[in-house]
């Protein structure tokens, strides 16, 4: 039970068990085991959600802990690692909780959000990477984890868009050496070539001569 509830808070839908374990759920086989198969177990906690209130719970462990306990309930709260006193979005006239994604790639995620008079926080079931950036109705906004392995933001009331964007402070400095690698590649390139000339030149006027 407690690992069913994990799951089901995880977002997990489809699980590879055992046909006693997965019994008349709609399956697909698994290749080469007989006994396995992949189980469609149904609806499951949504991707993306309003959660109305937040709690703060620094160890990341006992977050994962609570993914399992029976009195957990992740519609209405949140686990944050650290609190979250930042409401972010313009505030618009409250409207139903609502959270849907209308793109993405593989560096990319917008979520188009209602929230309620109390405010809210999107909770977005993927994965935490302190690599992510978030925008809120395009202004620069702050990220939390959330329930260990989430992402989360706090919003205020209204209708709001949330871009994320997967840029690591790596890449970034990555590509600033790169740029300057390339700018003394040239300048040695062009100092380089100048004695060069010099000495063609001479070798021309003796061989004039």
């Amino acid at each position: 039970a407690a690992r069913d509830r994990f799951l089901w808070r995880t977002g997990v839908r489809y699980r590879i068990v055992p046909a006693r374990i997965g019994g008349d759920r709609p399956s697909v086989p698994v290749e080469y085991f007989n006994d396995l198969g992949l189980f469609d177990w149904g609806p499951v906690f949504p991707r993306d959600s309003i959660v109305p209130t937040a709690i703060t719970v620094p160890d990341v462990r006992e977050q994962v802990a609570q993914l399992f306990s029976e009195s957990f309930e992740p519609a209405q709260t949140i686990a944050l690692t650290t609190p979250a006193p930042e409401v972010w979005g313009r505030p618009g006239p409250p409207v139903p909780p609502s959270a849907r994604v209308v793109r993405e790639s593989a560096n990319t995620v917008t979520v188009e959000t209602g929230v309620q008079a109390s405010g809210g926080y999107l909770l977005l079931l993927d994965s935490f990477s302190p690599g992510w950036r978030v925008t809120v109705d395009g202004e620069a906004a702050t990220m939390y984890r959330a329930n260990a392995l989430f992402r989360a933001v706090r919003l205020a009331p209204g209708r709001h868009t949330v871009h994320f964007r997967y840029l690591p402070d790596s890449f970034v400095i990555g590509a600033i050496l790169s740029v300057l690698a390339v700018l003394i590649c040239g300048v040695f390139a062009l100092n380089g070539n100048r004695p060069v000339r010099r000495s063609e030149e001479h070798t021309s006027e003796l061989q004039s001569r």
